[in-house]
């Protein structure tokens, strides 16, 4: 391996089941290309609390996958670098479909400036208006379409 100890840290910090599970939903390339970068431009104490807090919840690896197929490698690890992983908790309990569909529908460029303030919002901004709007959205990519 590249990058043992971030590794190491990493699966000490992680629920094995959810990281099996994670494995099996994403597709290998997206979780291999994901995983570099992260090796590669995360510092080990954030991949420890956040990846680690967010991969010790099996029930977080639906959202965490469909996310993984929705978002290029780059955003995710500027998520990851920037977003607290209460925050992230909170959106993931989102439906995967639809949180899936509304990043798809932002345009690539607008994905940071628009996405990560927007996760950076307070928790309950986040629980209580994002959330239940994805929610009760039936066709949630209209939300980025304006």
């Amino acid at each position: 391996a590249k990058y043992p100890a971030k590794a190491l840290t990493l699966l000490r910090n992680c629920n094995r089941d959810a990281v099996f599970a994670l494995c099996d939903s994403a597709s290998e390339e997206n979780v291999s290309r994901l995983l570099e970068q992260l090796f590669r431009n995360v510092k080990r104490r954030i991949l420890r609390d956040r990846v680690g807090a967010l991969l010790s919840d099996e029930s977080q690896v639906p959202a965490l996958a469909s996310l993984l197929g929705a978002l290029n490698t780059d955003t995710m690890v500027e998520i990851v670098k920037t977003v607290p992983a209460e925050k992230l908790r909170i959106v993931l309990s989102a439906p995967p479909d639809k949180l899936a569909d509304l990043v798809r529908g932002v345009a690539t460029e607008a994905l940071e400036p628009v996405l990560i303030p927007i996760l950076k919002e307070p928790d309950e901004v986040l629980r209580d208006k994002v959330i239940p709007l994805v929610e009760c959205t039936r066709h949630v990519h209209r939300i980025t379409a304006a």
